[in-house]
């Protein structure tokens, strides 16, 4: 009996991550196929914040997944441009100008906020890097502002959230579409 008993939890079916139901997980499905190697508890934590926030902010989690894969393949990290830096030095009355490259942060967080932006909306540029729950959130804000800035759009409405120029939100549209298919 104990043998038997053995024998049917051997092969009894285990629910892991990796085991995931489609039909009800489909944006954790949609993360996996789109970047297989990411661990499946944070694919899986990452899906749930965006179900949350879409749920909450009327959005669509897939099209969420299809942008942030546009902008950093689902990755937490910032941009970084080289600029360059002019000052002014004074010693022993006498000054003198100079500058110097630095290299600055110009975008933030999985959906690349730019410098702007987190200025305009007053984003806390440090919880957005650090913090994905606030990044996604503040996704999801935007996302729905920009779809009701540009209605008219209808079904491309949520290409506003990169460009208001035309040109610029075909590019978009292109460059996340090919995330969706």
């Amino acid at each position: 009996m104990f043998k038997i008993l053995i024998l049917l939890l051997s092969i009894s079916p285990t629910i892991s991550l990796g085991d995931v139901d489609c039909s009800e997980h489909r944006v954790y499905c949609k993360i996996k196929e789109l970047r297989p190697k990411i661990d499946d508890k944070r694919a899986m934590q990452l899906s749930n914040i965006l179900y949350g926030y879409a749920k909450k902010y009327g959005g669509d989690p897939i099209l969420a997944v299809a942008i942030g894969m546009q902008e950093t393949s689902l990755r937490e990290k910032d941009r970084k441009q080289n600029s360059i830096e002019f000052f002014r030095t004074c010693s022993g009355g006498r000054c003198y100008e100079d500058w110097r490259v630095i290299s600055t942060i110009t975008d933030v967080c999985m959906f690349q906020f730019h410098v702007d932006t987190i200025v305009n909306y007053g984003m806390d540029p440090i919880r957005l890097r650090d913090d994905l729950s606030y990044c996604v959130e503040w996704h999801f804000k935007l996302m729905s502002q920009k779809i009701k800035e540009c209605k008219d759009l209808r079904g491309e409405a949520w290409s506003c959230y990169h460009s208001r120029t035309k040109k610029h939100r075909e590019m978009y549209i292109r460059d996340v579409e090919r995330y969706l298919d």
